[in-house]
């Protein structure tokens, strides 16, 4: 990879490393945080049905209000 990396630069490709885990650039990261911290209640955690249910809620509700 070394040797052709001199190669893509030349031609303007670049390798970028990104972190093995970097939740602040998943989109589905961010948003299940607001879920979890702002939108579902104690009780939404009750069963799986139920916080299926409101997860499924809260993200057909994106952008609505």
């Amino acid at each position: 990879m070394k040797k052709r990396r001199a190669a893509w630069e030349a031609k303007g490709l670049y390798i970028l490393f990104l972190p093995v885990y970097s939740p602040e650039l998943n989109i589905a990261e961010i948003l299940w945080r607001e879920l979890k911290y702002e939108w579902l209640q104690p009780g939404d955690y009750e069963s799986k049905p139920a916080i299926m249910k409101a997860s499924h809620c809260c993200v057909t509700a994106c952008g609505k209000s």
